[in-house]
Parts: structure tokens; sequence; C-alpha cells
């Protein structure tokens, strides 16, 4: 028994960084030339160079959906 949940929780950690996330909070800056965002809490995040940030400004709230290169996939306007 001991074996199998070790087994499987190697398995879940070894997974877990190459999965999708998601995270929520308002815009720092946007940085339209490294194509970063950089958020209130000071998380930065790279954006890949499809999704438009035209239009993103500091102060809005937003959700950011990650690959698993940790890259954004998408950012939307939450209201």
């Amino acid at each position: 028994m001991k074996t199998i949940l070790a087994t499987a929780l190697l398995t879940m950690m070894a997974i877990a960084p190459t999965m999708a996330g998601e995270m929520q909070g308002k815009i720092k800056s946007v940085d339209m030339k490294k194509h970063e965002i950089t958020m209130q809490d000071g998380m930065s995040v790279m954006v890949k160079p499809t999704v438009k940030l035209d239009g993103l400004k500091a102060g809005e709230q937003v959700k950011i959906t990650t690959g698993s290169d940790k890259m954004a996939t998408a950012v939307e306007r939450v209201k």
C-alpha cells in the first residue's frame, strides 16, 4: 500500500509542472516590447506573441491562462 501511495505521489509531482494553470489579479504594468505583464503582487508573466496586449493597462483585473511552458496563452479582463 505504501509503495502504491509513494508511486502515485511521485507521479503527481512529476506531472504538476507540465500542467496549464490560471491566475487572477490586477495588472501593475504591461511591457509591449518584451510581451510581458507584471501583476501588482510582483509576479511577471511572459505572454505568447499570438496573444494581443493592446488595450490592457495598469489597474485592470485580469485572468491569465498559462500553458505547460508557463507562458500566458490567454489574457481576459475580469469585471
